[in-house]
């Protein structure tokens, strides 16, 4: 087990090395992303959105990083999900230790029990970006603050063959170069919390035409691409594969605790003013009716 987790910490640090090189040309594109999921309960979606507001509240009051926060359009429709970046795994950490320390008092508290009522489970995961398999990565932080959705994209692939999936996303990312297309994409590899072999490919959208789009120029995706290289991708996809998966998730900015800077992006998105709360109504006789629960 110690021997497997020194391995493991050995492929991060070459990864994040290579990261490290190309650091220059994508500066704000997180490195590291610690990604956290919940599973709501059926039906209780907007009790589960009041509590994580709460949160991004107190995390954002206690000087936590900043994150984001996605909700599901397709695939488990009750799952939320939190996307933190950072430079490095031990930035990372830092951030860890401030979660835990503000992880305290009666507000915290509080904000727990009312969570466990709307939650069924949670889980996270720790992946590295994968620059050599991304598209125009340096644009993505210029992007997503006009951006509504993420597509995320699922590889899982089979023991040994990272290799030829490797091949296959360079193919793709030429012929995206080749049709010179303004969206860029991210490929992050999954290190810790999800099986070896799993990769997720972080698509931003402004929106869900963006996919109509992709379908209707996908002929020319092919062209780009060579045919002889769309045969063979597609004859190897059973050996390479164990599955893949497409989701959407919509940002949910009420959810998410953003920088100034990020949000300055899309203010009015970003930055959506509170519910106003409606005014007691007055009798005609101009007396304020009494509050709900006591008597006149």
């Amino acid at each position: 087990m110690k021997r497997t987790f020194c391995l493991l910490l050995t492929v991060v640090a070459v990864l994040l090395g290579a990261v490290g090189a190309a650091a220059q040309s994508q500066p704000e594109v997180p490195k590291v992303l610690w990604i956290y999921r919940e599973d709501a309960k059926p039906s209780r979606g907007s009790a589960h959105e009041r509590v994580e507001r709460g949160f991004a509240q107190y995390w954002a009051k206690n000087n936590v990083q900043p994150f984001l926060g996605l909700e599901a359009v397709s695939g488990n429709a009750t799952e939320v999900m939190f996307l933190s970046g950072y430079d490095s795994l031990a930035a990372m950490e830092k951030d860890y230790q401030a979660f835990g320390k503000a992880a305290n008092g009666a507000e915290y508290e509080a904000l727990e029990r009312q969570e466990a009522e709307v939650v069924t489970s949670v889980r996270s995961m720790v992946a590295v970006i994968r620059p050599d398999l991304s598209y125009r990565p340096e644009r993505l932080m210029s992007v997503l603050p006009q951006s509504r959705y993420f597509n995320i994209e699922t590889f899982r692939v089979r023991l040994g063959r990272d290799a030829d999936f490797a091949a296959g996303g360079k193919l793709f990312r030429d012929a995206f170069e080749k049709l010179k297309r303004d969206q860029p994409y991210v490929m992050y590899q999954v290190m810790m919390g999800a099986p070896e072999g799993t990769y997720l490919l972080f698509s931003p959208l402004k929106s869900l035409k963006e996919i109509d789009d992709d379908f209707a120029n996908q002929g020319a995706l092919m062209q780009a691409m060579g045919d002889e290289n769309m045969k063979n991708l597609m004859k190897g996809l059973g050996d390479v594969f164990l599955s893949m998966e497409s989701n959407v998730y919509a940002f949910n900015p009420s959810i998410s605790n953003v920088s100034k800077e990020f949000a300055a992006g899309d203010l009015k998105f970003w930055t959506p003013k509170p519910m106003a709360r409606r005014a007691p109504a007055v009798k005609k006789d101009g007396a304020k009716p009494a509050a709900e629960g006591k008597p006149q």
